[in-house]
C-alpha cells in the first residue's frame, strides 16, 4: 500500500466546523457539514454525487445510525430530506463529490450501491436505508474508476472520524505472518501493533490483537456469561448487543459464550471486561501469548530509549 499525503482544510479554523477532505492529486473531494449549516456549502453542492446522513444511535452508542444516498443534485435531494420525520437521527452531513465534475448519475448509484454493502459488511452501523440498491453496470473503463474513487471514500471516513465503512480488520491466526483474512484486499492494510494476546480468567480462554488502533478479539474465543456488579454498564451493554447481533454462540459449557467472529473492541481493559464479566484492567489480564509477560509489561518494554 503506498503512502498517501491528505490533506483536512479546516474552513472556520474549528474542527467542529465545515471541513473538507482531499488526497493528493485525486479528484476526490469529502465534505462534512452539520444538517443545521447544509445553506453555508449550498453553492458547491448542486453537483452529482454521494451522501451519508450521521447520527447517534440511542439504543447503542457504538453503532450510529447511517442513511447513503446519491443525487445528480446533491443540494435538492438534501434539501428534500430536510425535514422528513424518518431522518429524526440526522446530525451530520459528509457529502463526496468529484472535482472535475465528471460524475454521471450511473456513477453516483455505482458508489451508493458499493457504499451500502461496504457498511452492511462492516456492522459498524445501523443502516437505515430501506433497501439494498441495484448495482448498475459500467462499461470497463468507468467500473475501474469509480471502484478507485470506492476506496478513495473508504480511506478518507476514517481519518475523518467515520469508521462505519471501514472493514474489521481481521488476520489469519493460524499464520506465521498473520496475514489478512477478509478473501479480498483491504482498503486500509492491517497494522499490527501488538503481539498476540491470550485472556485467561475465571474459566475463559480469549485470543486478541491490537490492529490498526482496535482490539481485535478473535473467532473462537470465549466469553463468561456470569457478571459482577463493578462491570460498567456500557460493558453489559456491549455483551448484550454482541449476543443480540449473533455474535455469540452457546459453548461446550452452559456458563460460556463462544465468539462467533472476530470483533473490535476500543480498548484493551474494554475488551477485557466484557469477556471477563468484571471491572478488569486490561494491562493487568492480558498477557502475550505462550508467556507470562502481561500486556502492561510488553508495554513499557516498547518505550524509546
Amino acid at each position: 500500500m503506498r503512502s498517501r499525503t491528505i490533506r483536512i482544510h479546516l474552513r472556520e479554523g474549528n474542527p467542529a466546523g465545515i471541513l473538507s477532505a482531499e488526497i493528493g492529486n485525486a479528484t476526490i473531494k469529502v465534505t462534512v457539514v452539520s444538517k443545521t449549516r447544509l445553506k453555508d456549502v449550498a453553492d458547491e453542492i448542486k453537483c452529482p454525487g454521494v451522501y451519508f446522513l450521521v447520527g447517534d444511535n440511542p439504543d447503542n452508542p457504538a453503532k450510529p445510525m447511517v442513511y447513503v444516498g446519491e443525487s445528480d443534485n446533491l443540494l435538492e435531494r438534501l434539501t428534500y430530506h430536510y425535514s422528513a420525520a424518518s431522518m429524526y437521527y440526522w446530525e451530520r452531513t459528509i457529502i463526496v463529490t468529484s472535482k472535475d465534475d465528471n460524475f454521471t448519475k450511473a456513477h453516483v448509484m455505482y458508489l451508493e450501491a458499493k457504499l451500502v454493502q461496504a457498511i452492511s459488511q462492516a456492522q459498524r452501523a445501523l443502516l437505515k436505508n430501506g433497501r439494498d440498491p441495484d448495482i448498475p453496470t459500467l462499461p470497463a473503463a468507468d467500473k475501474a474508476d469509480m471502484n478507485e474513487f470506492l476506496e478513495q471514500t473508504q480511506l478518507l471516513l476514517p481519518v475523518l472520524g467515520f469508521q462505519f465503512a471501514s472493514l474489521v480488520p481481521t488476520m489469519d491466526v493460524s499464520a506465521d505472518n498473520f496475514t489478512v483474512a477478509h478473501g479480498k484486499p483491504s482498503i486500509i492494510p492491517p497494522i499490527a501493533e501488538s503481539p498476540m494476546l491470550h485472556l485467561s480468567y475465571a474459566g475463559v480462554s480469549a485470543d486478541a490483537r491490537v490492529i490498526n488502533g482496535e482490539v481485535i478479539v478473535f473467532k473462537g474465543s470465549t466469553f463468561r456469561k456470569q457478571t459482577t456488579s463493578t462491570i460498567p454498564h456500557y460493558d453489559v451493554d456491549k455483551r448484550s448487543q454482541l449476543e443480540n447481533d449473533g455474535k455469540l454462540a452457546e459453548g461446550a459449557d452452559p456458563d460460556y459464550w463462544t465468539l462467533k467472529q472476530d470483533v473490535s473492541f476500543n480498548s484493551i481493559s474494554a475488551a477485557a471486561r466484557a469477556i471477563g464479566g468484571a471491572s478488569l484492567n486490561g494491562r493487568d489480564v492480558w498477557k502475550i501469548k505462550d508467556s507470562d509477560q502481561t500486556y502492561g509489561e510488553w508495554q513499557e518494554a516498547q518505550r524509546p530509549s
